[in-house]
């Protein structure tokens, strides 16, 4: 088994996983609502394991993700009973990752133990079934060594479970979980000392029938005790003055002989022994199977490698999601059509009133400046392409129509503001931090996404550094970035880079207002429109939000002072540009 190499797959940083709630919603911190959550119809914890695990690191090797895309392919448009046969037996399947590693160290119970070998033998059996048909009706490589070397990979299960008692495994009883104890000479020895202590309590039966003068006698058994000797009251006389008396009731009296008690405490010592004996062996027996472990484990990762294919293949089919086309060249094109972010798209349910959006991009026009009202999808959008990019890059297929993505070496996204007070950090400061790390490890073949970089502190200092950091991306680094942004100064670097930023903003209706307050009605589309949003609409958001009247009007006032004074320094800039050029 090859390993996964740092090579082949993206390691997502933590901003990035919280960011797009890749593994965890941002609101309870479980899975619901996740990506994670949408990808997940794995039947095994193994599997699940797995699947987390691929989406925590999406893969970089266009090899790797065209063969996850092939398998996932040929699952879902098979007719053949293989896979119908694989479903069923993953379905029943404990958690097999955690018995065998409980193996490995030699904690393993007898009950899991005995799960562990009727699934494998289960698997072997049920794949040597359809093997004919795994040779002739599945295609892909991956897919046929997978489902052709489990069965071998599994050969030898037998041989540990035809030598277990499988009521005594289920009860837990090792003095009696196996059926073939000559390889073990310590339990051997015991079983025949405890055999033979019980023949002779057997053959003292006829002794004691004289004594009483029974025709027939038989050891009564009362609270545990064993091998009594009971004897009706009416008949005390004839016992024996040196039998020891146990018990006795209103009817009879109970009594054990010296030979009795000789005996029963040869048989108390040698169970005492066979405990430690078999104690031993069961170690000895699960240290001899662990001789396989590496074996076993690689059957058990072929097994969460097609849970979790099926899994992908189920979510594809269910959503009606399309295989994306992964470009590796120097000049790929970014394109998507009617793309949707899957959680929310999942959310609106079967009456799905999701609003698909497009994306076209290339390497020379990689950046894309989004504008656009409060609450009018702008931070949804740019989510939706990287949960897309992310998961094309797993190998799974994507909710869109159309999908052609560039093999990006990493995904990095900033979004959302909060502080670390526990590690003296500011708002500001985590998002100064983050922003930080991400500049300091992408390259040309990265794709980016800061959302509203620079809120964090005064308006001039964060469209100064919003400025700056998108010119950086542009000039120096030319990756794909997608930058949400509401600072006017930021989108007009798109006269500097024409030919490599485009703008676009989140579409919306304003309707005059219903009220005498002057504040018109804002209807969100939230589709996306070429072109840069005149303003950004935070006061009909405030209004949206319940805020008094009062300090609506007063606010409808300020930011009409703010935008006339912007739009006359604008006009004394372009003055003093001509008079210096002329």
């Amino acid at each position: 088994m090859k390993p996964l190499l740092t090579d082949d797959c993206m390691i997502l940083n933590s901003t990035t996983l919280k960011g797009l709630e890749i593994l965890r919603n941002n609101s309870n911190y479980s899975e619901y609502g996740s990506l994670f959550w949408i990808l997940n119809r794995t039947f095994t914890k193994f599997g699940e394991r797995l699947l987390r695990l691929w989406i925590a690191k999406p893969l970089r090797n266009i090899n790797l993700i065209e063969e996850r895309l092939n398998i996932i392919t040929e699952i879902i448009h098979s007719e053949s009973i293989v896979f119908k046969v694989v479903e069923n037996f993953l379905s029943k399947l404990p958690d097999l990752e955690r018995i065998l590693s409980s193996v490995f160290h030699l904690k393993c119970s007898c009950s899991d133990f005995l799960k562990l070998l009727e699934a494998f033998s289960k698997i072997k059996a049920d794949l040597v079934s359809v093997a004919d048909k795994v040779s002739s009706e599945i295609l892909v490589p991956r897919n046929k060594i997978i489902l052709a070397e489990l069965p071998v990979l599994l050969d030898n299960v037998e041989k540990y479970l035809s030598n277990i008692d499988h009521k005594a495994a289920r009860e837990g009883d090792k003095t009696k979980i196996f059926l073939d104890i000559s390889i073990y000479p310590a339990m051997k020895k015991c079983q025949d000392e405890i055999l033979d202590a019980e023949k002779k309590l057997n053959d003292l039966r006829s002794e004691i029938c004289k004594i009483l003068k029974m025709i027939h006698f038989k050891y009564a058994t009362v609270a545990g005790q064993k091998y009594l000797i009971e004897v009706p009251n009416s008949h005390m006389c004839l016992v024996p003055n040196n039998w020891l008396k146990i018990s006795s009731t209103k009817q009879v009296s109970r009594f054990k002989s010296p030979e009795i008690l000789k005996l029963c405490s040869q048989i108390d010592r040698q169970n005492e022994l066979m405990i430690s004996y078999a104690n031993d062996a069961w170690l000895v027996f699960l240290n001899d199977f662990r001789r396989h472990f590496y074996q076993y484990k690689k059957a058990i990762t072929y097994l969460a490698e097609v849970d979790c294919y099926i899994s992908l293949s189920k979510v594809a089919k269910e959503e009606n999601y399309c295989r994306p086309n992964i470009i590796d060249s120097e000049n790929p094109v970014f394109q998507i059509q009617q793309g949707q972010h899957p959680m929310i798209a999942k959310f609106l349910g079967e009456g799905n009133q999701f609003v698909a959006n497009d994306v076209q991009m290339n390497k020379q026009n990689m950046c894309m400046i989004v504008t656009g009202p409060n609450m009018g999808g702008k931070s949804t959008y740019v989510r939706q392409i990287a949960l897309i990019a992310i998961m094309s890059h797993i190998g799974s297929y994507v909710p869109a129509e159309l999908a052609s993505i560039p093999l990006f070496d990493n995904i990095y996204v900033r979004m959302g503001s909060e502080d670390a007070l526990a590690q003296g950090k500011s708002t500001f400061m985590v998002e100064m931090s983050e922003t930080s790390e991400i500049l300091a490890n992408i390259t040309s073949n990265s794709l980016v996404i800061l959302d509203e970089l620079g809120r964090g502190t005064s308006t001039n200092d964060g469209t100064a550094i919003a400025y700056a950091t998108l010119e950086y991306l542009v000039s120096d680094i030319s990756c794909f970035t997608l930058f949400v942004t509401h600072y006017p100064p930021v989108v007009e670097l798109v006269n500097v880079y024409p030919k490599n930023i485009t703008t676009v903003h989140m579409g919306y209706i304003l309707k005059d207002s219903t009220d005498d307050s002057d504040i018109e009605n804002v209807t969100f589309l939230y589709n996306v429109v070429p072109g840069v949003s005149k303003r950004s609409y935070g006061i009909n958001v405030a209004a949206l939000a319940g805020i008094s009247k009062e300090i609506l009007l007063e606010a409808q006032k300020v930011s009409l002072i703010v935008e006339l004074q912007r739009k006359i320094e604008s006009k004394i800039k372009e003055v003093l540009v001509k008079l210096k050029s002329s």
